[in-house]
């Protein structure tokens, strides 16, 4: 063989290996850049733009300062889904330290007459054993205290113990509570028996937030029940007027003085706010019998929860006394129960017309005088005599 021909074919094999080098390196190069620009692509979408990614081979190097561990595992799955997971390298760096990662300190106070309950986290042994010690101290020996607290060794935050101290102020104010406890913030939900009570529960408070603490107060005062539901209304020749009136909140309050106010009724009037009104037609009676007795020279309206009692005038017509009881018969709901009152004439007798007088002497005689009605009463009363 001719040394040209040697050189030449070593030329060759020197050039396909050259060849086969460069097509690997450039087949690693571009899986490296297709793998980190999919994992980059689904951090991004996922919001873990903090990540970051290095290639050597087919090994992936994740890098970054993760806020917590849950964000580093959700980098690492994310880089999962898109190569195998043996290729990738963890080497993120958790900023988060064992106190960031504890919930903050905070207590849940529930305050009944019988029993309170506290959870929550406090800093220290010690200011755990003390507050459980005040509360069974203010609870006395009637009231049974759950502890549920958790404490751990810390130091307080500045406004803890004013914070604590007006909370054990509200504990021992309110007999019906939820209390939450954060630094520097306490958050009352109670009840008051009356407006009296609220707004002196209120200014207790006041008085004891003596260090600023944000206090945050939602009491509400527990409507009534009315038994019965009432309303009222008297007609007469020259106005009319409420003599009772319930209603279930304000709004209703507001309807019926509306309703009471276009009927040409003597306002403003008393009415009572409370439980117990019967149903939803409560204000559509009023106004539909309202309307009527407006229309009567005289009269009285009584709804009692759910009967009706109407009084007419005295001397209106009978056939008139009926038309009006079953037009109102068909508007009122069938809830309700209708008794419409016709009084009955009156009898007028004339000056010494009409006077019966019996008289009983010493002797046991009995002497009758005066005028009866008819021979069948004239026989009865001397039957009894």
């Amino acid at each position: 063989m001719k040394l040209s021909s040697l050189i030449y074919s070593a030329l060759c094999f020197m050039a396909a290996a050259v060849v086969c080098v460069l097509a690997a390196i450039f087949s690693v190069q571009l899986i490296e850049d297709v793998s980190k620009e999919e994992i980059r692509r689904g951090w991004a979408e996922n919001d873990l733009g903090w990540a970051e990614i290095e290639a050597d081979g087919l090994q992936l190097f994740i890098f970054g300062d993760s806020e917590n561990e849950v964000d580093r595992f959700r980098a690492i799955s994310v880089a999962g889904t898109v190569v195998d997971a043996k290729r990738l390298i963890d080497q993120i760096n958790v900023t988060e330290n064992s106190f960031q990662s504890l919930p903050g300190f905070g207590l849940e106070i529930l305050r009944s007459p019988n029993a309170i309950s506290v959870v929550g986290l406090v800093p220290g042994t010690l200011a755990r054993d003390a507050l459980t010690t005040k509360l069974r101290s203010l609870s006395g020996d009637t009231i049974k205290v759950s502890d549920l607290l958790e404490s751990i060794e810390m130091p307080a935050p500045e406004s803890w113990s004013a914070t604590i101290r007006l909370a054990l102020a509200a504990v021992q104010y309110v007999s019906h509570a939820k209390i939450s406890v954060t630094p520097g913030k306490v958050s009352i939900y109670g009840l008051a028996a009356t407006k009296e009570d609220k707004e002196n529960l209120f200014a207790k408070l006041v008085r004891e937030n003596t260090s600023s603490v944000d206090l945050v107060t939602e009491i509400l005062v527990p409507r009534s029940a009315i038994l019965p539901f009432t309303f009222r209304a008297v007609k007469s020749e020259n106005y009319g007027r409420i003599d009772a009136c319930s209603a279930d909140n304000q709004l209703t309050k507001e309807q019926i003085s509306m309703v009471v106010k276009a009927a040409g009724f003597e306002t403003p009037f008393h009415c009572q706010t409370g439980l117990g009104m019967p149903d939803e037609n409560w204000v559509r009676v009023i106004d539909i019998y309202v309307k009527t007795l407006r229309n009567l020279e005289s009269g009285s309206l009584t709804i009692s929860d759910t009967e009706i009692t109407l009084v007419v005038p005295n001397g209106t017509r009978r056939q008139d006394f009926d038309a009006l009881v079953a037009d109102l018969r068909q508007k009122t709901p069938s809830t309700y129960q209708l008794r419409a009152v016709l009084p009955e004439p009156s009898l007028v007798l004339e000056p010494g017309k009409g006077e019966f007088i019996v008289t009983l002497s010493p002797e046991g005689f009995v002497q009758l005088r005066g005028g009866l009605s008819d021979e069948l009463t004239k026989t009865t009363v001397t039957n009894m005599a």
